[in-house]
């Protein structure tokens, strides 16, 4: 399942603009951004929202 949302990391305040794609578990998602992001580390936070609406959310794992 993939979906748009806006993409918060850690709570720097800025939203990114990406692409969600959940894994059939729901456990895991790979987020692709837009433009270039630079990450956190792993073990951050990271929330999606639409709009002013939190949709899901989950730690930092790895990054590529």
């Amino acid at each position: 399942q993939m979906f748009g949302a806006e993409v918060q990391l850690r709570s720097q305040g800025t939203t990114y603009s990406a692409s969600v794609t959940m894994a059939s578990d729901k456990q895991q998602a790979v987020v692709r951004f837009e433009k270039p992001v630079r990450l956190s580390s792993p073990g951050q936070s990271a929330v999606f929202y639409d709009g002013d609406r939190v949709i899901g959310g989950g730690i930092v794992g790895e990054m590529t």
